[in-house]
């Protein structure tokens, strides 16, 4: 309720937009119009690399529910990257700066690597780029 506050009054957030949004994620299912989640997962193609980051303590998306994505992903040969973020702070927790570091870590290293760095196999150097924001 707290976060949701901000949101609205200090962002100026227009709430249809968190409407369409928790629609978006309601309606989501990775296995709608295939037999089953691990079929519908197999669209996702092995050009794709995927980073798939949880909160320990989200609700909303659970860890497993990461967790088994990952795994189904990489028996298809996704490169991807699975990792539970700690939080205290559940779902939201990305909305609270002193969580946020840990997010934006992942996701720059993410974003960042290309085909010619780290290998190019989807791996992604978070360490490296810990150290080095820790010295800057």
């Amino acid at each position: 309720q707290y976060q949701a506050s901000k949101f609205v009054h200090k962002v100026n957030y227009d709430a249809n937009c968190y409407l369409l949004l928790s629609k978006g994620m309601d309606m989501m299912d990775i296995g709608a119009g295939t037999p089953s989640f691990e079929d519908g997962a197999k669209r996702i193609t092995q050009d794709k690399q995927g980073l798939l980051l949880s909160y320990s303590t989200d609700r909303l998306t659970p860890p497993q529910d990461l967790e088994r994505l990952s795994e189904v992903l990489g028996r298809h040969g996704v490169s991807v990257h699975y990792e539970v973020l700690q939080s205290q702070f559940g779902h939201d927790a990305f909305l609270i700066e002193s969580q946020a570091l840990d997010l934006n870590m992942r996701l720059k290293a993410f974003l960042e690597t290309d085909e010619n760095t780290y290998g190019g196999h989807g791996v992604h150097n978070v360490r490296a780029l810990e150290k080095e924001l820790l010295l800057d």
